[in-house]
């Protein structure tokens, strides 16, 4: 039997070969992959493609970052890498490092211009106003390196990363570390454009892919009224109606589902009568908001103060350790060191011992108790909570009067 051009029901002879090309097909995978070639050398490829790329990425990550700091803090591209590689293996971080040679160079020539204050910080640093004339940025972070490198004087002329710059200056100054190899500050500026460059193809491909997608979802629209058209025609006919009949329900269905399709959505903005307006209750409403609102912002700025200050003092007591360990002999860095691994095994023994008996959950909620971040978020909980409700009433309150003066068109 044919219908619409289909033939329903299959001929014998073309069903079998139809089912021993599939079975070869079966068998010419199964021999590929246990062979390892083919489609699954093909992924190999493409997996190791994956790899180079992620790679080429990494790299053109590092050099955008290298350039934007050398940008905003003023720094030679490649000091910042032979130092910023050295900071790294010591216990500080590229931003560090940026951020102290920033610092250093603008200390370096207010000290140069006659700054007094600033030179007797250097001088207690082995650094005298003749030399500051004379050496580089490196020059002089070298020979800082080698003197006693007093915090106060250090964060005088460094910033606030001095701290976590002291080992890496040690280490240059006593020898323990050596520069790599850099990129010149040409490949860095051009793996900066590339950075840049890859972020506007890919904005760029974000819109075509936009476009495309509703391109696509339009042809489906078309696909799916073109379906319910011809399954009107198809049960029209099934229920005994003829031809003429069932084309006028394809030609119906078809052109509902496009209108429907087509039609922009309900306009649905409210209506304001002025007659119905009460000024006086809507203006003192929107005050009442803007107060809570206000509340509510206040409240919130108190908490991230509190959480700021927290963080400031965990990192400046982070620093001033390290600091202390610094000023050791290297056999009491070591003892220092065997004796903060002793005390992390012990700690996390207890945790172990803690989260078998309570859970993971209780563990971290007891963490948070001791942490001096999550303290300061609690301590202001309740006040950011109670200002957050003030404002939920006043904008349900506002959102009540407007609803009695609105209605729809």
């Amino acid at each position: 039997m044919k219908f619409f051009g289909v033939t329903l029901g299959l001929k014998n002879a073309q069903f079998k070969s139809g089912l021993d090309e599939a079975r070869g097909k079966v068998r010419q995978f199964k021999s590929e992959v246990s062979a390892g070639g083919g489609m699954m050398a093909g992924i190999g490829r493409q997996l190791a493609a994956i790899g180079i790329a992620a790679k080429v990425k990494e790299v053109i990550d590092y050099g955008d970052k290298i350039a934007d700091l050398g940008q905003r803090f003023g720094v030679n591209v490649e000091s910042l890498q032979k130092w910023g590689q050295v900071a790294e293996t010591n216990g500080a971080s590229l931003d560090e490092m940026a951020g102290g040679m920033n610092k250093l160079i603008i200390a370096q020539d207010k000290a140069i211009a006659g700054d007094a204050e600033l030179q007797r910080h250097f001088a207690s640093l082995g650094v005298s106003v003749d030399e500051l004339k004379s050496m580089s940025p490196d020059e002089l972070m070298k020979k800082i390196g080698g003197s006693a490198m007093n915090a106060s004087d250090m964060v005088a002329v460094m910033g606030k990363s001095a701290l976590a710059l002291v080992p890496a200056l040690q280490a240059v100054a006593d020898g323990s570390a050596e520069f790599g190899e850099v990129m010149d500050a040409k490949t860095i500026a051009m793996l900066g454009k590339a950075s840049d460059e890859i972020k506007t193809l890919t904005n760029n491909l974000k819109v075509g892919l936009g476009t495309a997608l509703v391109f696509v979802a339009d042809k489906l629209k078309v696909l799916a009224a073109a379906f319910g058209a011809m399954l009107a025609f198809n049960d029209t006919l099934m229920r005994g109606g003829s031809l003429k009949e069932a084309a006028a329900a394809h030609a119906a269905a078809y052109n509902l589902q496009r209108a429907e399709d087509n039609a922009a959505p309900p306009e649905n903005k409210p209506k304001i009568r002025d007659d119905d307006a009460d000024p006086e209750a809507r203006a003192k409403a929107a005050t009442d908001r803007e107060k809570a609102q206000a509340e509510v912002d206040k409240a919130f700025q108190a908490q991230q103060a509190a959480i700021e200050a927290a963080q400031v003092k965990k990192s400046d007591d982070v620093q001033l350790l390290k600091l202390d360990r610094f000023k050791l002999t290297a056999a009491g860095r070591h003892a220092a060191e065997r004796e903060d691994k002793r005390a992390a095994r012990t700690e996390a023994r207890a945790d172990r011992a803690f989260t078998r008996r309570f859970g993971a959950d209780e563990l971290q909620r007891v963490k948070n108790l001791r942490d001096p971040e999550k303290q300061a978020e609690a301590a202001h909980k309740k006040a950011l909570e109670a200002s957050e409700t003030k404002l939920n009433e006043a904008v349900e309150k506002l959102g009540q009067i407007e609803r009695k003066v609105q209605s729809t068109t």
